[in-house]
């Protein structure tokens, strides 16, 4: 059993948060908005194209050399006189530079890691947004809710110090007593300015993520709760975050990088043809010769002492290891962390659900009862009124409570359910 008003409350929620006939915008057109205004979402994705551009144009040559050239020279018959018969001498080579094979695959392989690492973080940074747009959603919904509360409390506070100050004037109550119910009124008023300048924060942080003006958010009314809320498949959720937590996916690729780096560290120290060159020359002197030719030029980089490169990319290789062991540790925990939240305002249900509830409901019966036996005049009437106010805060205090928790296992679980 839930509080009557509660009911009676969700209701009212719908009929006065939107004026009719006003184009507004639910948590998923808002969560579309953020992701096509995002900045950083257009940068990833411009750095996974340029990603993905140099993957696909790795080649397996060099750009090729041609050298043309000519000379002429004539032997001194005397101080004066050169020889007739000068020698011309022209030639031309083409050096071509072939990549070692074993080095371009490892290149291929760690571009293809990096394009899975930007392609990742950009997957995740787009479930980041979902997660921040709808954590602020339901903030606002349920800040709006308890704005309604507190106005409430605020309208019952204002119609006990008006009737305080009736009874200050007919003198059946001193200055003295009629101070608590003013000051009482001003704390109200504080909080509801409170709750209210809460409320434009989020609305305009939803504005400022999405683009949209505050008029056109579509606000809902809290979701109610039920014993079944509680009734979760907390045995399936650890292995359900170790399969689809995108961080780990992250680490995973950031592990396959760092060994992709290695491999082509070690690669690079294998001989290989630095360049091929074909040459031909033609001498033009008494009688015409040529001459054609072939070098090969091989490259010994293991002399070149990279062993410096190699312990660098063990050491990140090894980094990247144990900060993945310690991600899905840290899930581990969370997940535990989490589900002892649940149990814990599962408890805080159950209490108010039984035993407040039903208290409380019998309380809103007996007010008219105590008006008209007492009138306003008594205490005990006012206190009612404002229990019941209190305890409808307290409740929407749970509600909005739940809500995180279902927005936070979300979170936790690498997945987007709705309830």
């Amino acid at each position: 059993m839930l509080i009557r008003s509660a009911a009676t409350f969700v209701v009212m929620m719908l009929c006065v948060i939107s004026p009719a006939g006003a184009a507004q915008y639910s948590v998923s057109d808002l969560v579309n908005l953020a992701q096509s205004h995002s900045p950083e979402l257009s940068l990833l994705q411009g750095r996974l194209q340029a990603a993905q551009a140099r993957h696909t144009n790795v080649s397996n040559w060099d750009s090729p050399e041609l050298r043309m050239g000519y000379g002429r020279e004539a032997n001194t018959l005397n101080r004066f006189r050169n020889s007739e018969y000068p020698n011309h001498q022209y030639d031309a080579s083409l050096r071509i530079f072939p990549r070692n094979p074993w080095a371009v695959g490892a290149t291929k392989q760690r571009l293809a890691s990096e394009t899975e690492m930007i392609r990742l973080t950009q997957t995740e940074a787009t479930h980041q947004l979902r997660l921040t747009v709808e954590a602020l959603y339901w903030d606002l919904c349920y800040t709006y809710a308890e704005k309604q509360i507190k106005k409430q409390l605020v309208d019952i506070r204002k119609a006990q110090s008006k009737n305080t100050e009736t009874l200050l004037e007919s003198g059946q109550v001193s200055l003295e007593e009629s101070l608590p119910a003013k000051l009482r009124l001003l704390d109200s008023i504080m909080e509801l300015d409170t709750v209210h300048q809460r409320e434009q924060e989020l609305l305009a942080e939803l504005g400022k993520l999405t683009g949209v003006s505050k008029d056109k958010i579509l606000v809902e009314a809290p979701q109610p709760l039920s014993n079944a809320d509680f009734k979760l498949p907390f045995d399936t959720w650890t292995a359900l975050a170790l399969k689809n937590r995108m961080e780990l996916d992250l680490y995973t690729s950031s592990v396959e990088l760092a060994e992709a780096e290695l491999k082509e560290v070690r690669i690079a120290d294998y001989p290989w043809v630095k360049h091929i060159q074909a040459g031909y020359e033609v001498r033009n002197d008494v009688g015409d010769r040529d001459s054609a030719g072939v070098q090969v030029a091989i490259s010994l980089p293991m002399f070149g002492g990279r062993d410096g490169d190699k312990e660098v990319a063990t050491a990140t290789l090894n980094s990247q290891y144990r900060q993945r062991e310690q991600a899905i540790k840290m899930i581990e925990s969370e997940i535990r962390h989490l589900i002892g939240q649940f149990q814990t305002l599962e408890q805080q249900w159950i209490i108010h659900h039984t035993e407040m509830a039903p208290m409380v409901n019998e309380l809103r019966d007996s007010i008219a009862t105590i008006k008209e036996q007492a009138g306003e005049n008594s205490d005990s009437y006012w206190a009612a009124r404002i229990a019941i106010a209190e305890l409808e805060a307290k409740e929407l205090h749970m509600l909005s409570t739940y809500q995180q928790l279902y927005l936070k296992t979300n979170a936790a679980l690498g997945i987007h359910a709705q309830r």
